[in-house]
């Protein structure tokens, strides 16, 4: 890069750092929704169970529904 001059490298490098953290902004956030689906899978799973269970929080776009469930002794 002997002939680029100084400014235009460094506009460059700053478009290239701003794609990079578009990106990860976009693999944070998809991140989060496939967390949250997994949360609403395992309390679908959860609620297949024979044991008493009250409903405690509404489910929201952001969170599962929260149950209260029977306590079972172990044996």
């Amino acid at each position: 890069m002997k002939g680029v001059p100084h400014q235009t490298r460094l506009k460059r490098i700053a478009k290239e750092r701003q794609k990079q953290y578009n990106c990860l902004t976009q693999r944070i956030e998809r991140e989060r929704k496939l967390f949250v689906i997994a949360q609403k899978i395992q309390t679908r799973k959860d609620l297949l169970d024979k044991t008493r269970k009250v409903k405690v929080k509404k489910e929201t776009v952001n969170s599962p529904a929260i149950y209260k469930f029977q306590s079972r002794r172990k044996r």
